[in-house]
């Protein structure tokens, strides 16, 4: 866990950091509001707002999510810290440290304002959306290589693959997030990767709920894209983006085929199947589930 600094350390810090330049990140992404107004320097929603983000940084590190509140209205700053379900604390750590710099940067005397990063999120705002489950704001980031062979299968197994990995993520892991893996989706994309989260805090109604919105407004056709908010998101891709063994796994017979794919890749050794997920499962089982698919 990262010790505590204070505000004046946080902010000294800030300073520093805004003139070096920002170390090269896979994805960065940021909603600025304007609707939420703006705070002025030396003010105490700038006080208050660098308390919260150095809480943020040093409380969330380690567990990968946190909220808090600072301060009382109207100068009171809520703000909420996500980290990808297959971060370590180091890492996790690291991109916060980063995100509470750039959205500094990136959104300068914004009341409201997120960013995302490859392995992490942070909102703040003066708005009192903790008291809400409400995923907004979001953004649909799609690939731009469209898929031109056998798309209308190829999106098939994206839904196949998601819709089955957001179930376990909100009925079957207290962390929130799941992992998926599909084999043999077309003789040209052999192999499509899936991911689901919500924040821990959700319930498991409201979780699968969140990653049902977010699902249906994911971009079609294309090879990857993701659908991002404050409170949940999900995301697919043709090459491998998470750590770790992903627990759904999805066969799918390839159909028109009189000889393997060239670049076919093999399943792993199927594991022991697990009845299929859904309201009724147990939180917290972590063994890989196996699906066939036509």
């Amino acid at each position: 866990m990262f010790p505590s600094i204070s505000s004046t350390q946080f902010l000294l810090l800030y300073l520093v950091l805004l003139f070096v330049p920002s170390p090269t990140v896979a994805f960065r992404w940021q909603v600025c509001s304007t609707s939420a107004g703006n705070f002025t320097a030396n003010s105490t929603y700038e006080s208050n707002l660098n308390l919260l983000l150095s809480s943020l940084v040093s409380n969330g590190s380690a567990p990968g999510f946190f909220t808090d509140t600072v301060g009382r209205i109207p100068d009171q700053v809520q703000g909420i810290v996500l980290c990808r379900g297959d971060t370590n604390p180091t890492t996790c750590g690291s991109c916060l440290s980063n995100v509470t710099v750039e959205i500094l940067r990136l959104c300068a005397y914004n009341k409201d304002a997120v960013v995302w990063e490859e392995e992490c999120l942070l909102r703040f705002s003066n708005l009192q959306f903790l008291n809400t489950l409400d995923n907004d704001p979001t953004a649909a980031l799609p690939n731009p290589i469209q898929v031109s062979d056998e798309a209308d299968r190829f999106n098939k197994v994206v839904n196949e693959l998601l819709d089955s990995t957001a179930d376990w993520a909100a009925y079957n892991s207290t962390k929130r997030y799941a992992t998926g893996q599909a084999f043999n989706v077309t003789q040209a994309v052999p192999t499509i990767y899936g991911l689901a989260q919500c924040t821990p805090d959700m319930s498991t109604s409201d979780c699968r709920q969140c990653l049902k919105g977010v699902l249906q407004g994911l971009p079609q056709r294309r090879m990857g894209a993701r659908n991002q908010g404050v409170r949940c998101n999900i995301r697919f891709e043709v090459t491998r983006f998470y750590e770790g063994t992903p627990i759904i796994w999805l066969l799918s017979p390839l159909t028109n085929a009189t000889t393997p794919a060239e670049n076919a890749t093999a399943p792993p050794s199927a594991p022991a199947a697990h009845p299929a997920v859904g309201p009724t499962g147990k939180e917290g089982k972590d063994a890989p589930l196996a699906q066939l698919i036509n």
